[in-house]
């Protein structure tokens, strides 16, 4: 049996990662996604969430950055009105009009990450104009501890080189690191052990700050 090295690891987890982020694009490319009808677009949220269960809520906002509508896993949709224009989630896709990929961020027992997406209207022949965005919250721990089956060897993952995602980390190997990528960017590192004994270094470093 051969063992999967950090590089099919890091493999592995986009190729788990993608129909999430496909999902979301299917969402902004949907016509009906583009009117106000809340019904409609309730509906389409309720079936990815059941579809995709490390999504923990969608968010539709207007072109304007008005929170219009999320509907969650585990409660009612809610009609927010709530202004959210200055969030990155919202205004870095309606100035590059392409996907986000949030900070992972430490909520209670999960770490979450926001995905975004512009909704592209078409304003005239290979012109368009942005709708507002869709969002998804992902638990993205959820996501990893429902995949570990994959990791055959010590493994970690890193935000911004803080540690949220651990799977039997051994502290006195080396490792080597590689980044996992959707759409061309980087949105988290995943490390993975090997057989030879970590570098002796200071000790008032964080580990995961180690030279490999």
């Amino acid at each position: 049996f051969k063992q999967k090295t950090a590089y099919d690891i890091k493999l592995t987890i986009e190729k788990k990662l993608k129909p999430i982020d496909a999902a979301l694009q299917d969402i902004v490319d949907n016509s009906d996604i583009r009117k106000i009808n809340l019904e409609i677009a309730n509906s389409a949220f309720r079936k990815i969430i059941k579809k995709y269960p490390v999504i923990l809520s969608i968010k539709r906002s207007s072109s304007k950055g008005l929170l219009i509508n999320e509907i969650f896993e585990k409660s009612q949709a809610k009609k927010l009105f709530i202004d959210i224009s200055e969030k990155d989630w919202f205004r870095i896709p309606r100035q590059s009009l392409k996907s986000y990929y949030g900070p992972i961020i430490k909520q209670d027992h999960m770490n979450t990450v926001i995905w975004s997406k512009p909704v592209k209207v078409q304003n005239r022949i290979d012109e368009y104009k942005f709708g507002g965005i869709i969002a998804f919250t992902i638990d993205i721990k959820k996501f990893l501890t429902g995949i570990k089956e994959n990791f055959k060897k010590p493994m970690r993952c890193l935000y911004n080189n803080q540690v949220f995602f651990t799977h039997d980390w051994d502290e006195t190997k080396s490792y080597v690191e590689y980044p996992v990528e959707l759409n061309n960017i980087n949105i988290f590192n995943v490390q993975q052990n090997t057989n030879q004994n970590a570098p002796v270094i200071d000790p008032n470093k964080k580990s995961a700050e180690r030279l490999k």
